[in-house]
């Protein structure tokens, strides 16, 4: 509810609603808050879901309370998959690789680790210019992606430009 009323409010809307529970129904999808979000002109991450109920065997499994089921500490197989990836696609240690299972949480990401990275290499200063020393090939990236990052690190400069766009 305050995530919803925070986001809209954001987004330079007038408050629309206290909750966005309130305004769908009672059964509502993904669909629905995307459809919701699309007639009142907000952006929706909804977009893409898969809606599929959880198979029996997971809930059956979740049911039997484990306190070792969740911790937070780096996946065991970061390390080597991050040297599969240079390895298959000849990436040097020099350069940086940011690998994520979700896109707007990579990008919001990828925003903090460019704005880090020019803060210790002295090169904010150009980063707001609009002349930093990296470039970032995003594939895909919405329109909503290039909005967040834009709002969330304004000192980035960023532009959007689709790859089927670039003139080759």
């Amino acid at each position: 509810v305050n995530v919803a009323t925070h986001c809209i409010q954001s987004y330079n809307h007038p408050p629309i609603m206290s909750s966005i529970k309130e305004c769908l129904p009672a059964s509502y999808t993904m669909r629905d808050v995307f459809d919701y979000c699309a007639a009142n002109g907000l952006d929706s991450l909804a977009q893409g879901m898969i809606e599929t109920p959880p198979p029996t065997a997971l809930l059956n499994l979740l049911a039997v309370p484990d306190n070792h089921a969740h911790t937070y500490q780096p996946r065991p197989g970061a390390a080597p998959m991050l040297a599969a990836l240079r390895s298959l696609w000849r990436i040097p240690a020099s350069l940086s690789l940011f690998v994520s299972s979700g896109v707007s949480g990579a990008f919001v990401s990828l925003g903090k680790v460019l704005r880090d990275e020019a803060v210790q290499q002295g090169h904010l200063d150009k980063v707001q210019q609009g002349s930093a020393p990296f470039v970032v090939l995003a594939e895909p990236c919405y329109p909503y992606h290039a909005r967040q990052l834009k709002s969330t690190y304004p000192e980035l400069h960023l532009r959007h430009i689709p790859l089927d766009k670039i003139d080759t």
